[in-house]
């Protein structure tokens, strides 16, 4: 999965771009963030996406990406 840092999407994020289609996901994905251990490095990310309602376009993705084990 290929994401950029953290702390670049938290500055860049913003709710304009968490569309309406991907509200019936978020219960799905809030029980995955329930079961997540809590220092998966996930969580942060679906803590912006889930709590603060806050996204960011795929194709605004810039910078340098990073690797996180998901397992």
């Amino acid at each position: 999965m290929l994401l950029p840092d953290i702390e670049w999407l938290t500055q860049h994020a913003t709710s304009l771009h968490v569309p309406a289609e991907q509200f019936p996901y978020q219960r799905r994905l809030r029980k995955h963030l329930a079961a997540l251990p809590s220092a998966h490095p996930l969580r942060e990310y679906l803590t912006l996406l889930l709590e603060k309602q806050r996204g960011l376009r795929q194709q605004w993705f810039g910078g340098e990406m990073g690797c996180i084990a998901l397992s």
